[in-house]
């Protein structure tokens, strides 16, 4: 079987398309194209699933299994939609049954329009979400095939019932890597990252460190806790801080705000599902002095915020703000 559909702005052609008696799926490609041609490529798809669970509720998926995938580059956004989609709505989504026991990429190819370089890469995954009691639990890896080390692992596991949610992710790459070109590091330094979080959503705490030719530490905590105020009414507090030298994380145009150790802390006080109500959020580094505080109302989607800003290098220096035309010097300036 082969079918194609496309448009002006994009088009979907897929060839060699079969169904056996088991109901079995295999697809000999896919190519998905923009206005400017086709820039996604996917070969070998086979997918290994139990039809007759749909009768009591599950998507039982064996494995899912792909020979090559081929990201030339990114896609061209497409036109705008007549009417914006609705907002969701507020709080964590019903989860549908769906067991996915297994699934791979043998081969993964990222263009340089995509990557910096071209790179090549390989993939599993597992997931599993229940309906009744609702949980979901999965896991990712990637790492890299083409003579480069380097990979990314990750773990999740939420409850409903419990509330319990646990978050696991690493990444580890030597110089000249994904991570880094994707964030646009300067110098491509190799790049230790790790960030976990355990706990119920009552009172949960996480925390993250990376590091960036072994030298560069950055580390950081949040906690999210739920009070119930004297009406009666839940609602959830969230607190974060981060610290370090952050100077080679940012764009050109914000070095200068970031020049030595910068301590980003940050509240946010929320409704129990979620939406934000108050949010306040202070940076300090050796030329910045920043405090941001904001109010939503959801009710009339109105924000009101308020920020301090002081740039200060001391004494009479000043700071150079690098524009991609120009250069800005800047003395003390408060707003």
């Amino acid at each position: 079987i082969g079918w194609a559909a496309s448009d002006d702005s994009g088009g979907i052609a897929l060839d060699g398309l079969a169904i056996d008696w088991d109901l079995d799926l295999r697809l000999a490609s896919l190519v998905v194209r923009d206005a400017n041609g086709p820039y996604l490529a996917v070969s070998g798809l086979d997918v290994a699933w139990r039809p007759l669970a749909l009768f009591t509720g599950l998507v039982a998926i064996d494995s899912v299994s792909v020979e090559r995938v081929a990201l030339a580059r990114l896609p061209v956004p497409g036109p705008e939609p007549d009417t914006p989609e609705p907002p969701s709505p507020p709080g964590l989504p019903a989860l549908p049954a769906i067991h996915l026991d297994a699934a791979s990429v043998e081969r993964i190819e990222l263009g340089a329009a995509v990557a910096g370089t071209p790179m090549q890469l390989t993939a599993t995954a597992a997931l599993r979400t229940e309906a009744a009691p609702q949980s979901l639990s999965g896991e990712i890896a990637v790492s890299r095939t083409d003579g480069t080390d380097g990979s990314v692992d990750a773990r999740l596991r939420y409850e409903r019932a419990s509330n319990v949610l646990s978050v696991q992710v690493g990444a580890s790459e030597p110089r000249g890597g994904l991570a880094a070109r994707l964030l646009q590091i300067e110098g491509l330094p190799a790049v230790d990252f790790l960030l976990t979080g355990d706990g119920t959503l009552d009172d949960w705490k996480a925390e993250l460190a990376l590091k960036l030719d072994g030298e560069t530490d950055v580390s950081g905590t949040a906690r999210l806790t739920q009070t119930v105020a004297a009406s009666g009414v839940a609602e959830r507090t969230l607190t974060a801080d981060l610290s370090g030298r952050l100077t080679p994380l940012a764009p050109p145009v914000a070095e200068a705000f970031l020049m030595g150790e910068t301590r980003v802390t940050a509240q946010a006080r929320l409704s129990d599902a979620f939406v934000p109500l108050e949010v306040s959020l202070s940076a300090a580094s050796d030329t910045l002095s920043s405090d941001i505080a904001a109010t939503f109302d959801a009710a009339t989607s109105a924000l009101d915020a308020t920020v301090d800003l002081r740039l200060s290098a001391g004494g009479d220096a000043r700071i150079a703000l690098e524009l991609p035309d120009r250069r800005v010097i800047l003395g003390d300036t408060t707003l």
